[in-house]
Formats: structure tokens, C-alpha cells, sequence
């Protein structure tokens, strides 16, 4: 194994060698980490004048650092910053990189998209193919309609609950995540929610001043607050959504009595019960959560 002089090696421990220093000195280091720092701060300076916060996206943002981590690269399981150093990826874009970066299928299925043209402003064999393999696959899946961002998806479901049912409101959890939708967009972190019936805060500023008289918002895994709220506002709800494993919170799954108590009380109500399984989707096997967890929703986005 070579191992370049200076060279920080993250994420793996470099073994000791014969002959040869087992890692960079101490001056090296700085002297690469502050070159590293130097390039990212220029990124930055860049990346501020046309992007807000300098990211894609407010997640992209890096208290810890004073600045985001900008990747150069990735491949297999690891990214690579701008300085060309090596860090194990656990992010894996949010799972679109399950399989690792530049797996050779997905690589292969890519170019064949590319040599097929791609086409996107009309539907061929792929599209139906993969629906095909969807409702396959997925309890609730009957008919699918795709979308390019969770938001859209979340924005469709609930606008035909609402056509479904002729009502409006929608009650969500707190620390449940669904996009930036203006009925949708209270209360992600449960950080700051009371025990008992958290009120509808908007998590993002241009909400209108109606939005929170459209959102119930209900503790999660506490059946007995749910079936409570269900009374008081049920005949006014379109929809019940919900992570069914709340990963954006950290992977915190329902209590099974309590995922029968939102299963049963939905129905027996007529409230169209949504799952959005834009983060457990495939997680937990190929029938995603619902299929894990054994209760099929109406919707799912």
C-alpha cells in the first residue's frame, strides 16, 4: 500500500508500515486542512452570491464547520471533499444511493436511458414497466402517478383526499415531515410541542394566516390523544398523513396499537389515511414500510 506524504486518510484507519511513518505529521495536516478549508471557503463565497445559504437545499447547511460540506466526488461507499479526502458516506443521498455511488446496474440502466434518448415529454414501455412493478410490489398500489419531489407527491395525495372526501382539513403528526405544502409544513421537529395537543406551528415563513385552521396536529404514538382529536375534528377531515416510520425524527417506529388505532379509526370514519413513504419506502424490503409493518393505507406518496 503507498501512502503519499501529507496524505489524511478519513474514515479508515491507515496500518502502520514497515520503514515508513504511519501517518502525516502533525504540521502536514494543518498545513492540508487549512488548504482544504481555504478551498471551501472560496465554494462558499461563491456559492452565497447565487444560492441562499450557499446550499441547494436548508439541510445542506453546517453549523459545525461555518460553512457546508461540499463534495468533489463519490464512488462506492465514500465521498471525496474538494481536497480529494476520503469519508465513508452514511448518508448515501438520502437512500437514492443505497447500492453505493456509481454502482455499475445503475451506471448500465442510465447510459441505456441515455442511448434510448430519453424522452420525457411522452411515456414508452419504461414508465408502464416500472408502474407495473410498483403496484406489484406495494400493498396499497393500485394505479401510480410519478412525481420529481416528495412536496409534489405529498401536494397530490392530499389534494384527492380532499376531492375524495369534499373536505379539507388534514391532521398530521408532530416531528413528521411532508414537505413545504402550506397545509403540511408545521411542526417537523416536536421539539417545543406540548404533550397533549401540540398547536399547528409553521415551520417556514410565507404560510398563510389561514394554513393553521386547515392542520390538526396529534402527538405521535398516543392513541388515546388521536381517537380525541378524531372526535373533536373528524367530520371536518380530508386526511390522516404520516410518516408510518418516522425517519425524519430518527427511524422512531409506531407503537402497533397504535398504528391499528389510526388504521381502524380512519376507516371506520371515512378519512382517507395516507402514508408517505418518501424516506421508509424499500428500507424495510420491497413492500416498503406498510408491508413491514402489516397495515395498508389508502394513499401513499
Amino acid at each position: 500500500m503507498h501512502v503519499e506524504p501529507g496524505r489524511v486518510i478519513m474514515a479508515r484507519t491507515a496500518p502502520r508500515l514497515a520503514g515508513r511513518a504511519s501517518r502525516p505529521s502533525s504540521t502536514c495536516i494543518v498545513r492540508r486542512l487549512a488548504m482544504a478549508a481555504r478551498a471551501s471557503d472560496e465554494l462558499y463565497r461563491r456559492a452565497a452570491k447565487v444560492l441562499p445559504g450557499g446550499v441547494t437545499a436548508n439541510a445542506r447547511t453546517n453549523a459545525a464547520l461555518g460553512h457546508p460540506f461540499y463534495a468533489a466526488r463519490a464512488e462506492g461507499p465514500y465521498l471525496y471533499d474538494l481536497d480529494g479526502r476520503q469519508y465513508l458516506d452514511t448518508c448515501t443521498s438520502n437512500g437514492a444511493s443505497l447500492v453505493g455511488h456509481g454502482h455499475p446496474a445503475v451506471k448500465a440502466a442510465v447510459q441505456k436511458a441515455l442511448d434510448f434518448g430519453i424522452a420525457c415529454m411522452f411515456d414508452g414501455e419504461a414508465q408502464v414497466r416500472l408502474a407495473e412493478r410498483l403496484v406489484e410490489q406495494i400493498p396499497c398500489f393500485e394505479m401510480v402517478r410519478f412525481t420529481t419531489s416528495g412536496t409534489e407527491a405529498t401536494f397530490y395525495v392530499t389534494r384527492i383526499a380532499r376531492a375524495y372526501t369534499g373536505r379539507t382539513r388534514i391532521l398530521k403528526f408532530e416531528g413528521h415531515f411532508h414537505g413545504f405544502n402550506d397545509s403540511l409544513a408545521f411542526n417537523f421537529p416536536a421539539a417545543g410541542d406540548g404533550p397533549a395537543t401540540p398547536k399547528p406551528r409553521a415551520e417556514t415563513a410565507g404560510i398563510p394566516a389561514s394554513a393553521p385552521g386547515e392542520v390538526v396536529v396529534a402527538p405521535f404514538n398516543d392513541a388515546a390523544g388521536f381517537v380525541r382529536l378524531l372526535d373533536q375534528h373528524g367530520d371536518d377531515l380530508a386526511a390522516v398523513i404520516m410518516e408510518p416510520i418516522n425517519y425524519d425524527a430518527g427511524a422512531i417506529l409506531p407503537e402497533p396499537a397504535f398504528l391499528r388505532t389510526v388504521r381502524e379509526e380512519t376507516a371506520r370514519r371515512g378519512i382517507v389515511l395516507i402514508f408517505d413513504e418518501i424516506l421508509s419506502g424499500y428500507r424495510t424490503g420491497p413492500n416498503c414500510a406498510q408491508g413491514y409493518l402489516g397495515v395498508t393505507p389508502d394513499l401513499c406518496a
